[in-house]
Parts: structure tokens; sequence; C-alpha cells
């Protein structure tokens, strides 16, 4: 209940600015591709395994209505409400000697985060482009990890995987993270009529977790189209 009273205040703020002196109102439906990874491994900061891997891109999406307010042929400003998935996937890597190894495989932090973008648009020259920057608050809806350890022993020269010792897990780990995130969000956009195609790059400055000293962000690039209704 208090998240969601937090997120209707910062909702209806920005809407009561766009409401006046005659502006432009636009309601965009967005939805688009979300290209993410984090900035390091988040379990190898919660234990003291000796981690070697890192973070690799995965793809997500991300859907949400957006509320643009024109307010001359130069600036435009927007906020609105959006789901999007965030997290990273990780290298494989293996831990052992010469006659038995763990291989680490399927190693992924898995994030959903609801949003509330606050953005500035500056038409380029009154052409189609514009250049956006802005604030973004993420509130943490899920955290999931997941993991896949299978064991090996060399037998006769040759790795054999031991089958009844596999060990797969999908642990759900909101107690580690922090609940609600500040992301820089940064980029162009192009209008074509009604629709609009943004390319962003996302600069989380709020840590993942919350319980080391260790820091660990968010990074992601995100293509989304909207589509502007009159209001």
């Amino acid at each position: 209940m208090h998240k969601l009273s937090v997120i209707l205040f910062f909702l209806i703020i920005p809407i009561s600015i766009f409401s006046g002196n005659g502006n432009k109102i636009y309601l965009k439906p967005i939805i688009g591709l979300n290209l993410y990874k984090t900035t390091d491994n988040f379990v190898k900061h919660q234990t003291s395994t000796e981690y070697k891997n890192s973070p690799i891109y995965k793809f997500g999406f991300i859907v949400g209505t957006e509320i643009m307010c024109r307010m001359n042929n130069s600036w435009t400003i927007s906020s609105g409400l959006e789901y999007n998935q965030q997290g990273s996937k990780y290298s494989e890597f293996s831990t052992g000697n010469d006659e038995e190894k763990w291989l680490h495989t399927d190693e992924n932090l898995d994030l959903q985060y609801l949003s509330i973008p606050f953005i500035l648009a500056y038409n380029i020259g009154r052409t189609h482009f514009y250049i956006k920057a802005g604030l973004r608050l993420d509130f943490l809806l899920s955290a999931k990890y997941k993991y896949s350890i299978n064991h090996y022993m060399l037998k006769e020269g040759v790795w054999m995987i031991i089958p009844e010792d596999v060990d797969k897990e999908k642990i759900d780990i909101m107690n580690l993270c922090n609940k609600v995130g500040i992301n820089i969000p940064i980029g162009v956009s192009y209008e074509y009529k009604k629709f609009t195609i943004d390319l962003m790059y996302g600069l989380g400055l709020t840590k993942i977790n919350n319980t080391t000293d260790n820091n660990i962000y968010n990074r992601n690039i995100v293509l989304k189209v909207g589509y502007k209704i009159n209001l």
C-alpha cells in the first residue's frame, strides 16, 4: 500500500503540471526491447566463493504508458509508468582440481521493476530528432537468482558428469536487494507523425544489493516504439 501511494504521488505531480498553459498533451503507449546487465556478479559479493565469471547482456522487454507535454517547438517533457526487466546473465566458469570439477552454468539475475520516468526532450534544429535525458525511479517487484552446477569426474582421461550431483536452483533474493532505485536515462528519439522511436541508455545510480559494501549497478539499453494519442 505504501509503495502504491508513492507511485501515485509521483504520477499525479507531472500530470497536474502538464494540464495547464494550453500545452499539447499526448498519451503514448510504448513497447520495446531491453538489453541489460549488471556491473559485476551479484552472488560473489554475498558469499566467500571465488567466482571467476563476468556479466553478459541479456534481452528482456519493456511496456508501459507515457504522458507527453509539448511546451513549444523545442521542448517536451514526459512522465509515465513502465514495467521493465533488468538484471544480468553471467558467463560459465569452473572450480576444482585435476580429478574433479564443478561447472557453473545458466547463471542469471532476474529483476523486475515498475518504473516512473521523468524525461526532458530537446528538438534538434526543428527536425524529427530529439535529444532526451532525465530521471527514472525503479520500484522492485521481483528478484530471482537462478544457477546450475554440474559435477564432473575425470575417468580414463574423459570428464564424466555425475548425474546424481547436479544442483539447479532458483532463489528469491528480494531481501538482498534495494527496493527502490534511481536511474539516469539518456538518448535520442525520432518522431514521425504519431509514431516515436526511442534509443536510450540507462545508468543505474543505486546499487542493487543491500547487504555488502560492494557496489553493483544496473546498466541497460532500451529500444522502444510509441504511438501518440491526443488528449
